[in-house]
């Protein structure tokens, strides 16, 4: 039997835990019921991602490449218009050699292509221009292929809609999509789109009930979501909070440069804190080792990250979360759509009530659906 080969495209690399965790789901559950086949990885930064997965025994042999998001980057510097109309041409072409170099890139990864498969995340959006260029290079390569098309818990948020008519022709490509919140199903719907709504792809590789954990405060708040005034403010308000409460403090950096700055201050502000990494949190959860100190039952939270509250709630965290802009609003109430209730900071929310069985089934079937096997 030939090896098929499977491209995923994702934004991971950064390292954002998010958007590793979604790689990572799918990466495992892939070489777990397809163990036969070749995962290529086209991620934004395949330097970083290649370090992360050499943690993992089963990410050895799985190929780690930017090709895709290099062509969309090359394109994007004409625009998402002039992308689509002109730099599209190009990439099609035998005759320009504009995307010669990506091209012969492609060509050595010889043999059978069974799917080209657009990764969930919130990327695909207009707060970076040439994210909205991947689907266009994704449908490129799944014709080169002779590859079925499809995106899987994808989060598409614009500011300006009008762009979404420029790329239209693209998703309309796509065989199969997926989208993990209204406003998305709703976006693709207005530029003749069809796209079922389907849980983030996170919950891949979660468990089917809540965990049991300390009673401490895990926080997390990301730096690059605020002006410097707001991010001081919020990060004493946060600190002043908890530090009467005597409470062990975790604190959770999950974007390296990002988080870290009040994860540092977290750290001068409490008498027992604990700094959390992002590999300690994926090596939980990529390990299945879910009785932690810093989730659970009994913990709360507070964190501006969207994937921070899907997790953290899923696994049974009471909690507020931190939302900067509309852009951020629409994820945190995708999640509190499925049960999490936890309040706007500073409101303190209820116990999580998330069907976790019926959301985990929707997803094994959606595997079933595009990869003939799951659980």
């Amino acid at each position: 039997m030939n090896q098929k080969t499977i491209y995923l495209i994702s934004a991971a690399g950064s390292p954002n835990f998010g958007d590793e965790l979604i790689t990572l789901a799918w990466l495992k559950r892939l070489r777990k019921e397809r163990p036969g086949d070749r995962l290529v990885i086209d991620c934004h930064n395949p330097a970083f991602f290649s370090i992360l997965l050499h943690r993992y025994s089963w990410g050895e042999g799985i190929v780690v490449t930017d090709l895709c998001w290099r062509a969309a980057h090359r394109a994007g510097r004409h625009g998402v218009y002039d992308g689509m109309k002109t730099q599209k041409p190009l990439l099609y072409s035998d005759y320009s050699n504009a995307y010669d170099d990506i091209k012969w890139a492609m060509t050595s990864l010889s043999g059978e292509f069974e799917a080209v498969h657009l990764l969930g995340g919130g990327y695909i959006s207009d707060r970076w221009p040439d994210n909205l260029l991947l689907p266009m290079v994704a449908e490129w390569l799944a014709k080169q292929k002779g590859a079925r098309l499809f995106a899987t818990g994808a989060g598409i948020f614009v500011s300006n809609f009008p762009l979404m008519f420029d790329v239209a022709s693209s998703f309309q490509a796509f065989d199969y999509i997926s989208v993990r919140d209204t406003i998305s199903l709703q976006t693709l719907s207005q530029i003749g789109v069809k796209a079922v709504s389907e849980p983030d792809d996170v919950v891949l590789c979660l468990p089917p009930g809540p965990s049991h954990g300390g009673n401490g405060v895990a926080l997390n708040v990301q730096l690059d979501q605020f002006s410097a005034d707001e991010y001081a403010r919020l990060s004493m308000r946060i600190a002043e909070q908890f530090a009467a409460e005597n409470s062990k403090i975790f604190a959770l950096d999950l974007y390296p440069s990002v988080d870290t700055a009040f994860a540092k201050i977290a750290t001068s502000s409490f008498a027992d804190v604990e700094f959390i990494s992002i590999e300690t949190v994926l090596d939980a959860i990529i390990n299945e080792n879910w009785d932690q100190q810093f989730w659970g039952v009994g913990n709360r939270a507070v964190g501006s990250r969207y994937h921070f509250h899907y997790v953290w709630s899923w696994l049974g965290s009471t909690g507020s979360f931190v939302s900067a802009d509309q852009y951020y609003s629409v994820k945190h109430s995708e999640v509190t759509s499925i049960g999490s209730k936890w309040g706007r900071h500073p409101n303190v929310g209820a116990i999580p009530s998330i069907n976790r069985m019926t959301l985990m089934d929707q997803k094994n079937r959606e595997f079933r659906l595009l990869y003939g096997s799951g659980t």
